[in-house]
């Protein structure tokens, strides 16, 4: 994700994000604690709006296998309702283009997976194609 819209969502939800051992926030981590591209800002933006009085505590947002994955800790009296909050922004990511925001669905290219529209898969296949050669 671009780092201002990384920074825009820290700035929003200061402590959510992840503490060092001392309880002090750390602006080092914050600024390297979302791997995930651009497409997916606004279903991270309602979750972290959705879930902010619950106190979590956000260790890392990540792509991983083509989907959306939400490391966090969440106060035990808000633990399923937050899980499930949780669950459901990882489900949505499964149906949206990471890298436009658009519709999207699984892609796997040689192996690799990413959730993609139509559009973001083809310039990927051609960006590929021109890096390895032919693609099926």
């Amino acid at each position: 994700m671009r780092q201002e819209l990384s920074d825009k969502l820290i700035q929003k939800y200061p402590d959510m994000f992840y503490e060092d051992s001392r309880g002090e926030q750390t602006p080092t981590m914050h600024r390297n604690i979302i791997y995930c591209s651009d497409g997916w800002y606004d279903i991270l933006e309602r979750l972290c709006e959705d879930i902010y009085a619950m106190r979590p505590k956000v260790m890392q947002i990540k792509e991983k296998f083509g989907g959306l994955r939400f490391y966090a800790s969440l106060p035990s009296d808000y633990g399923e309702q937050g899980w499930k909050r949780i669950r459901q922004a990882e489900k949505e990511a499964a149906e949206t283009c990471e890298i436009c925001g658009k519709p999207g669905e699984l892609r796997i290219v040689d192996g690799w997976r990413a959730t993609n529209c139509d559009e973001c898969h083809k310039k990927h296949l051609e960006r590929y194609k021109k890096s390895t050669g032919p693609v099926d």
